[in-house]
């Protein structure tokens, strides 16, 4: 099977329409580096994504966002008991 290979523009349009430098950062600027955004091919100095690897990368932040969520909920709710005086 052969795999698509996606453009910066089609990258940034499966993220959400980010502008070019945003992706720029996401493959270059350290403060991004914890993100593990996956680095291009290069072909004839031109960029080229696998679409698989941003998929994997959109799905891998979006358990992640879910989990923070649910972490945020969890507080919440542990911050009320203890206003209420209810214990585990």
């Amino acid at each position: 099977m052969i795999e698509r290979l996606l453009t910066r523009k089609d990258v940034c349009t499966k993220l959400g329409k980010c502008s070019d430098m945003h992706i720029w950062r996401l493959c270059n600027d350290p403060r991004y580096e914890h993100l593990a955004f996956p680095l291009p091919l290069r072909f004839d100095r031109r960029p080229r994504w696998r679409e698989s690897d941003i998929d994997t990368f959109i799905e891998r932040q979006s358990q992640l966002a879910q989990t923070s969520c649910r972490r945020t909920q969890i507080g919440d709710t542990n911050s009320k008991n203890k206003e209420s005086g209810i214990t585990k």
